[in-house]
């Protein structure tokens, strides 16, 4: 198991990569299988917060789904979420979330 804040990434032979040979890299990446070329050009980089460690209950399909994609499923049920949340906060009368 790692440690909070650590990653199994190589930072350093990352940073010698050519531009080329990076994205080379990440299209052979078996996390970013399957997802399109729009969902990547609409993202925005998002600052890791706190987690809140919690329990919630999935439909089986959609569990399935994202962990049929691999590791760091749980990241990208996140980012989903989030993507929700910040397309509909027009919608919502809240200032703040509950804690």
């Amino acid at each position: 198991m790692r440690r909070a804040g650590m990653d199994e990434s190589d930072w350093q032979g990352i940073a010698t990569l050519s531009e080329k040979d990076l994205e080379q890299a990440i299209a052979e990446d078996e996390d970013w299988s399957g997802i399109s070329a729009k969902w990547y050009q609409q993202g925005t980089l998002q600052i890791p917060t706190h987690k809140k460690q919690l329990t919630i209950r999935l439909d089986q399909d959609i569990f399935n789904w994202f962990k049929g994609h691999g590791k760091g499923y749980q990241t990208r049920i996140n980012s989903v979420l989030r993507s929700f949340m910040e397309a509909n906060q027009h919608t919502d009368d809240r200032q703040e979330s509950p804690k």
